[in-house]
């Protein structure tokens, strides 16, 4: 829905149709469709639909339908028409869905190009896009924030390739944009000046345009960073004045912030992973913002609690856990680090610029401020048994 939709309309007043011919079409409660579509196994029909029940279905569900006539000769017509009378019969209907390279508007695309001698092939196959599957994913699913932020993270440098136009017309925005600007191809297989290959341009069903949302990556920097910040500062003066109160407010603070930033990177971390091992998606495979997310930052959940509800007396500042969760985190801060130059120094493909200017500077001023506290435990109030009983006691 959020990429549009391509249908193809025959009507033959003489012979009293009107039909769309529609390669969307799937049973989302068939049977394993869930595993289906995350192994990259996923069938997809042509369907058959009169023209009046998708009008009234489109203006049902509040979504616009714009329709364009196509100039063929009478051979091109008939051409088609044989292509899709031969697609149509029950067992050659399903086919293997792919979202960007085989899908409702690549399927008419390529026929279109099949009799028309594949005019519309060699003109954009070598003519680069503007775009790539990433700018325009975000762009059609803008109304759907999470949903590009999480897949803006876990697609890999296959969604940064160069893209051709004829590649673009997956989306059926571009495909309509580019047969808009042919020429119709005359019988003798040429080029017509006086007559574009789209013509007669209707609005059939006129819906609002879907408002833009937020972009969930500026709200997570000062969503994290702001409390990070103040957590700091208390540590710091509580550090400085012995005062024990606002070192254990600021240890809850960052407890809390660590704890929600380890569930997010330990889900992502361990999403990544699996789509690597398990998906069919080859855009899901191996990914750079594994640097950052790993799916042992599940712990950081344990050590941020830990902090928030036993501030500077909780175990992991002074015994082993510390010196664990202190070289954990030394750790990580190297592998952001790494991240960042190989990114700069054109190693990494893949565009995480959003990732390192938004979320890789949380991860980095936790992991920073929990070795920091490691290290300065003593100024914190945990050198002695004296102490830590006093703390637990505020």
């Amino acid at each position: 829905q959020n990429y549009g939709h391509t249908i193809l309309r025959v009507v033959d007043w003489g012979a009293g149709l009107d039909m769309n011919f529609n390669w969307g079409m799937f049973d989302f409660h068939k049977p394993g469709f869930i595993k289906n579509f995350y192994q990259g196994r996923l069938r997809y029909r042509l369907g058959i639909q009169s023209y009046r029940s998708v009008i009234e279905n489109y203006k049902e569900v509040g979504r616009s339908v714009i329709q364009d006539r196509i100039f063929l000769t009478e051979p091109q017509k008939r051409q088609l028409m044989n292509k899709i009378i031969w697609n149509a019969k029950p067992e050659n209907r399903e086919y293997d869905y792919h979202m960007y390279f085989d899908n409702c508007s690549t399927r008419p695309r390529d026929y279109l190009d099949t009799v028309l001698g594949g005019a519309i092939k060699a003109r954009y196959s070598q003519v680069p896009a503007k775009e790539t599957f990433r700018d325009i994913f975000r762009r059609a699913m803008a109304g759907l924030p999470l949903i590009v932020w999480g897949a803006d993270i876990t697609h890999n440098a296959v969604g940064d390739m160069p893209l051709t136009q004829w590649q673009e017309m997956f989306l059926p925005a571009k495909l309509k944009k580019y047969l808009g600007q042919m020429a119709a191809i005359g019988p003798d297989g040429k080029p017509m000046a006086e007559q574009k290959l789209l013509y007669d341009n209707k609005i059939l069903v006129e819906a609002p345009e879907p408002e833009a949302a937020i972009d969930v990556y500026k709200v997570f920097l000062p969503l994290f960073v702001l409390p990070l910040i103040w957590a700091q500062m208390l540590l710091l003066v509580g550090g400085r004045n012995r005062s024990y109160g606002l070192i254990r407010l600021g240890l809850k603070i960052l407890g809390g912030i660590a704890a929600l930033f380890g569930l997010l990177a330990g889900i992502f971390g361990t999403l990544m992973i699996l789509n690597w091992v398990f998906s069919g998606h080859e855009m899901l495979w191996h990914n750079a913002n594994l640097w950052l997310f790993w799916p042992t930052d599940f712990g950081l959940v344990f050590c941020g609690l830990a902090l928030l509800f036993r501030g500077a007396s909780a175990s992991l500042l002074h015994d082993t856990a510390g010196r664990l969760w202190a070289f954990y985190g030394a750790a990580h801060m190297a592998a952001m680090g790494a991240f960042i130059v190989l990114y700069l120094t054109g190693h990494i493909v893949q565009n995480v610029g959003k990732v390192l200017v938004f979320i890789l500077p949380v991860g980095f001023l936790i992991c920073a401020l929990l070795f920091i506290c490691w290290l300065q435990r003593g100024h914190l109030g945990v050198e002695s048994d004296r102490q830590r009983e006093e703390l637990s006691s505020l």
